[in-house]
């Protein structure tokens, strides 16, 4: 498992469109502190903003793109038949994939998050310890992103698959904002059954999201931050272990 997440990072490393989209998000980063001309208050806040945002963006992009096409390409490819003919389990191979996409994230994340901890050290003459928490609840989202990628990508093409996962990226975001007042304003008792178990389906990553609290210097209460951590925790294994069960019955 871990030689099967090296070899995934480390081929992610050389896609080009990890590069591209690293240099636009730091370059989106750095272009905070042209900003000058606003008064320090507001500069701080815009900058945890765009860049909260920025590093949101640059991990979202890059779990989609990268989760839903390394374990098609190495099947259309046939460079998995070596590694599943070593009496390597397809559960165990699937994991390792999804370590070395979460790994690609991570360095990404954690690049864009350092520069943005640099220049909001610079500004407030300290470390800002929630941002850097609420950095970390950014990747938790990233993960579950990944996850969902992943789940697609073992029984549909790439391009349906990043499409799907979007979506339903879109749909994480908007939840509990307009889909429940959307249950609750159905009238017909079987369309309001299925949006009700879509929505349950459904990643609340509206939950992940501290940019608000972050910005405007309200504390976050431990208690939530747990909470969030195991929901995000047992998701993932869910949806991981979903995939693994399906690539487990498919023919290869």
């Amino acid at each position: 498992m871990y030689a099967i997440g090296k070899v995934t990072f480390l081929d992610n490393l050389r896609k080009q469109v990890l590069q591209v989209v690293l240099i636009l998000t730091l370059a989106a980063v750095a272009s905070t502190t042209l900003l000058s001309f606003f008064d320090m208050g507001i500069q701080i806040k815009i900058l945890k903003d765009l860049s909260l945002a920025a590093i949101l963006f640059c991990g979202g992009i890059l779990a989609i793109t990268v989760s839903v096409g390394c374990i098609p390409s190495e099947l259309q490819n046939h460079t998995a038949y070596p590694t599943l003919a070593r009496a390597v389990r397809r559960g165990d191979y699937l994991l390792g994939h999804y370590f070395g996409v979460c790994a690609t994230c991570f360095l990404c994340t954690a690049i864009v998050g350092g520069v943005f901890v640099g220049i909001l050290g610079v500004y407030e003459h300290s470390l800002d310890v929630p941002v850097i928490i609420g950095m970390g609840y950014v990747f938790l989202e990233v993960a579950v992103l990944a996850a969902i990628g992943m789940l697609f990508s073992v029984f549909l093409s790439p391009m349906v698959s990043a499409t799907l996962t979007l979506f339903v990226f879109l749909l994480g975001q908007i939840k509990v904002t307009y889909l429940h007042g959307a249950i609750e304003r159905a009238t017909v008792p079987v369309s309001k059954q299925i949006m009700q178990g879509f929505y349950y389906l459904l990643p609340n990553l509206d939950c992940f999201s501290f940019k608000d609290a972050l910005v405007h210097n309200i504390p976050i209460p431990s208690s939530f931050l747990v909470l969030v951590a195991v929901y995000a925790i047992v998701y993932i294994g869910f949806l991981v272990s979903a995939s693994g069960a399906i690539l487990s019955r498919k023919e290869i």
